[in-house]
């Protein structure tokens, strides 16, 4: 294969490439919005413990909430 026709064939490969990210498949829906909530809680009694550093001696909560909204 000549120079030429490598540096050719590499511009046409650069040049489909860069154009494949101008092709979507889908239009995005501007319309629909979800709200997604979510959220977890968690109560331990953390008396005894391996570490006693780690102990707490007394009940103990976590709560984890998420919103999250798709367009």
């Amino acid at each position: 294969m000549t120079p030429n026709a490598h540096i050719k064939k590499n511009g046409l490969l650069a040049i489909f490439l860069s154009l494949s990210f101008l092709v979507f498949a889908q239009t995005t829906d501007t319309t629909k919005h979800i709200l997604n909530i979510k959220g977890a809680a968690s109560i331990t009694n953390n008396g005894f413990s391996f570490i006693p550093l780690f102990s707490l001696g007394r009940p103990a909560a976590v709560f984890n909430f998420n919103i999250e909204l798709v367009a």
